[in-house]
């Protein structure tokens, strides 16, 4: 049985998204994550929901 509440049953997969031409200036970083959490479900996108929004604030923080 498997969970049909939100209708996001069946896209539990979210690919990876790599930018292989970041802008000028841009330093090249690989992030991985664990799981996907909703809005990573919903979207299609890694890391946008609230995890996400941290680590880009943090990851700015650092240069």
């Amino acid at each position: 049985m498997s969970c049909r509440i939100c209708g996001l049953q069946g896209r539990d997969r979210v690919p990876g998204h790599v930018d292989k031409n970041p802008p000028e200036g841009h330093k090249r970083i690989m992030c991985i994550g664990e799981a996907p959490g909703y809005t990573e479900t919903k979207t299609g996108m890694p890391f946008t929901g609230e995890s996400g929004q941290l680590l880009r604030k943090v990851l700015e923080g650092c240069g």
